[in-house]
């Protein structure tokens, strides 16, 4: 059934009990752990949702893929998309291949076919009034879709047949309408964010917070919450992280930063000069997370060393800038925050417009070896009213409200009447039969 908890995951096999009237109404987040993105977006508009029309709604969670999906899709998927993620060139292979329209309408019917009767249960058992949706699924309910990319659109995301499609970008906006979509069906509204992740977080706590590069550094140094994760007052901090997945060279990146933080910090500077230290985000890679732990320092650099957190929008509230690859979602985040980008990797296909994204709007840059990415994270600190200007550059690309807008339109579409179970039946009944319908959606979109 669905939990009380706005974020909590269902089970495969949940019994919903009876399907009579409710006071609430359900809406289903249908996602995969296919990056950490993905689970981030769908907790962020689950936790808003709770805020904002809690007293509507009720929110369910669920890795559809994982839980309903039979061979080679169900939690076989997962692992796959990891170990592709390690491999640029097999992945961007994968993107291109699959951005084909033969390719495309193969892998669509083959995804149908194996997939339909474990999506179908999934349903079933939830009954929900409003699905948001990233994978072909097919039900007598509204279906809105979600888009958790950021510039660079995958044919898979767009289908004409969607009730809503929220669009993070003008480039997304394009690609929906040149793929049939039409306007009525966009909502231009930015990536979904977690409440803790806000500009107003960064500026309310100092008047020249984004002006002077000194008190900046200071505005962000909350002593409460600095001694919470382990890092010391008045003191530049930058933010590596690995990803929720842990793929990447991130512990490469690490010790090219450490030796020019040392560096930097040995030499001092000017009178508006601050020191530098480290807090590094490993993820899920528990084997980099306990090197790094065990790892002497030295003198000239203090660094603090977690695993996977939820604690992301506090580290980004106390950082000067964040290095990074380019996931959509701690671009979305970084931004809220306030942060200048330093970006580290991207998904050849998928986040290449990210990149450009962050260097064209001149809050950050790229650059993929280890050395380079730190002498440019070292000559931003010891640049303080540049690094000023690339925070303030990265608030106006921020989307704050991003999440409170699609929860509220979401609201919009739930129907008022939900479809009884006899008349739900039949429409997947004639789905099944080929028997055209007004309902039938058809497939949707396949996972990103």
């Amino acid at each position: 059934m669905f939990p009380g908890s706005p974020s909590a995951a269902v089970g495969p096999r949940s019994a919903i009990g009876s399907l009579a009237r409710r006071p609430k109404q359900k809406v289903l987040i249908l996602m995969s752990d296919t990056g950490g993105g993905h689970r981030a977006s769908a907790q962020a508009l689950a936790e808003v949702l709770a805020q904002r029309h809690g007293d509507k709604v009720e929110t369910a969670i669920v890795d559809v893929w994982t839980l309903y999906g039979p061979w080679p899709f169900g939690q076989e998927l997962v692992p796959y998309y990891r170990e592709l993620a390690k491999r640029p060139l097999l992945w961007w292979a994968h993107f291109r291949a699959s951005s084909l329209k033969p390719a495309a309408y193969l892998m669509s019917q083959l995804m149908s076919a194996v997939c339909y009767r474990g999506f179908e249960q999934c349903i079933r058992e939830h009954a929900p009034d409003v699905v948001i949706s990233m994978h072909p699924l097919c039900q007598a309910v509204p279906i809105k879709v979600l888009l958790t990319d950021l510039a660079t659109p995958h044919p898979f995301w767009l289908h004409p047949r969607a009730d809503l499609c929220f669009v993070p970008s003008d480039s997304f906006h394009k690609a929906a309408t040149d793929r049939g979509l039409a306007r009525s069906q966009l909502r231009q509204h930015g990536l979904p964010v977690r409440p803790g992740f806000s500009p107003k977080r960064v500026l309310a706590t100092a008047p020249g917070a984004v002006t002077n590069g000194s008190s900046w550094v200071a505005s962000r140094a909350v002593p409460s919450v600095l001694s919470e994760l382990g890092l010391l007052p008045d003191r530049h901090t930058v933010l590596l992280v690995g990803g929720g997945d842990g793929v990447g060279k991130l512990g490469e990146i690490v010790h090219a930063m450490a030796q020019e933080l040392a560096e930097y910090n040995a030499a001092g500077g000017a009178p508006s000069w601050a020191p530098a230290q480290m807090a590094v985000v490993c993820g899920k890679n528990q084997e980099l997370c306990q090197q790094l732990q065990a790892r002497d320092w030295g003198p000239h650099l203090h660094v603090a060393v977690v695993g996977f957190t939820s604690r992301m929008s506090d580290y980004m509230g106390v950082a000067s800038c964040i290095v990074t690859k380019a996931g959509p979602g701690t671009i979305a985040e970084a931004c809220c925050s306030g942060l200048p980008i330093m970006l580290s990797g991207y998904l050849p296909g998928q986040e290449s417009g990210n990149v450009a994204f962050v260097v064209d709007g001149g809050f950050g840059a790229y650059a993929s070896e280890p050395a380079k990415i730190a002498s440019t994270v070292a000559s931003w600190l010891a640049e303080p009213q540049r690094l000023a200007q690339m925070s303030e550059r990265s608030i106006l690309a921020a989307r704050p409200l991003a999440t409170e807008r699609i929860a509220d339109d979401i609201i919009e579409l739930i129907r008022p009447n939900r479809v009884e179970p006899r008349a739900r039946k039949n429409l997947w009944a004639r789905r099944r039969t080929g028997q055209k319908a007004a309902i039938d959606r058809g497939p949707v979109l396949q996972p990103a």
